[in-house]
């Protein structure tokens, strides 16, 4: 195989709870997580080492490949599998934003362990590719998935979920720096006056109920973000008044997901909220093809 095209798509958690500090350093979490439609596209081809060209709105964010988490999954994946010595160049449009929640850096570093099995022949399988998956980040085994799931642990164990049918979403990004490490750190377990319901958000799915997801939508991570930067529950609260059925603030932040009934009201949620706005489609099943 000569070059490989692969997709990175982007999530958005519709719930998240945080449940206590563990020993290692990260947090306990359940979250409801859901593949959206927005993506990257990186495209491999072998090469000596490891080389990054970047493209697409995003591109520029990217640092070099010796920091940059491709790069990282690309020398994990290798030295984890005797491979030592191989190598790629990566093209990447990027497209999905950096440090908004969305796991933009979590998705591309799946895709780089899905892309460089086939590419090099590894021949690795789910649990082997899940163990270098959850030593690179704790979204990167959803997004080496990519289906719907709770997720639990630091993250990266994963239940899959029913979801009746497709969500139509619209998801703004506020302008606002963030860093997830110190949102977690800053969380005070007294600031969680209510927490997801997470059966009633599985329930609701399962059964393609807009009114109640939308009801259920919940992020106690909003916290930590909305008294640091009003304009995430700002944007919340002008979701609701356009019309959406819920709205949360998805992973660490800043974007903001509202929900919409069908694609027609989402582009008119999208038109109302301005040029920050744009529109998405959640999949009830995906999957990259990983074995």
């Amino acid at each position: 195989m000569k070059r490989l095209a692969v997709l990175a798509h982007a999530k958005v958690n519709l719930t998240l709870d945080v449940l206590a500090r563990r020993a290692d350093g990260y947090h306990e979490i359940r979250s409801v997580i859901l593949p959206i439609s927005l993506a990257d596209t990186l495209v491999f081809t072998p090469c000596l080492g490891v080389r990054l060209v970047t493209g697409g709105t995003f591109g520029s964010e990217l640092p070099a490949p010796r920091e940059d988490i491709i790069g990282l999954a690309a020398r994990r994946l290798a030295e984890e599998l005797g491979e030592a010595k191989a190598g790629c160049r990566v093209m990447v449009q990027k497209q999905l934003p950096l440090a908004a929640g969305l796991g933009g850096g979590s998705a591309d570093a799946a895709a780089t362990l899905v892309a460089l099995n086939r590419l090099w022949g590894l021949g690795a399988g789910r649990s082997e590719l899940a163990r270098v998956a959850s030593a690179l980040g704790s979204d990167v085994p959803f997004c080496l998935d990519e289906r719907p799931a709770l997720a639990s642990g630091r993250g990266e164990v994963l239940e899959p979920i029913r979801v009746a049918r497709s969500l139509s979403l619209v998801l703004a990004r506020p302008p606002v720096p963030k860093s997830t490490a110190e949102v977690y750190r800053s969380l005070l377990p007294d600031s969680m006056v209510s927490r997801p319901n997470q059966g009633a958000m599985l329930q609701a799915l399962a059964e393609g109920d807009l009114e109640e997801i939308g009801a259920a939508m919940h992020n106690v991570l909003e916290t930590v973000m909305i008294p640091r930067h009003p304009v995430i529950g700002a944007l919340k609260s002008a979701f609701l008044q356009a019309g959406a059925l819920g709205a949360v603030m998805t992973g660490a932040g800043p974007t903001v997901v509202g929900l919409a009934r069908n694609g027609r009201h989402a582009q008119k949620i999208a038109a109302q909220l301005g040029e920050a706005a744009w529109t998405e489609t959640a999949y009830t099943t995906t999957g990259n093809g990983v074995d």
